[in-house]
């Protein structure tokens, strides 16, 4: 019966932390509804990216402000934001880590700041 009851609880114990939603995930959908009010955030992959595309001189996006915002809801540190803040279109894509994210970045005058954040596998 102690075996028994061992094999159940184990098996719920496993159901309840397998059916639990990923904390990076649910940061990127906290994100992206405190922060979207133009519709250029975009979740994919099950809710494990976040695609961001800001506004460029020939190209419509997102806000610095919602940037800004993505980046502060997400924590990501000065370490990333230092580079990403100082990437330029000859530098191409960029890419840093911080927690449970992964993220790469680029930017061109002309198509503004595209900056994408994965869940870490």
């Amino acid at each position: 019966m102690v075996i028994g009851l061992l094999v159940i609880g184990g098996a719920v114990g496993i159901g309840y932390f397998a059916s639990r939603p990923n904390p990076g995930v649910a940061l990127i959908s906290d994100a992206v509804e405190a922060c979207d009010r133009s519709g250029y955030l975009e979740i994919s992959d099950g809710g494990r990216t976040l695609n961001v595309w800001t506004e460029g001189e020939e190209t419509h996006g997102a806000s610095q402000s919602e940037l800004d915002c993505v980046v502060e809801m997400l924590e990501v540190p000065t370490s990333v934001t230092s580079r990403m803040w100082s990437t330029r279109a000859l530098d191409g894509m960029q890419s840093g880590t911080w927690g449970d994210f992964e993220a790469s970045w680029n930017y061109h005058p002309d198509n503004g700041f595209k900056f994408i954040v994965t869940v870490a596998d």
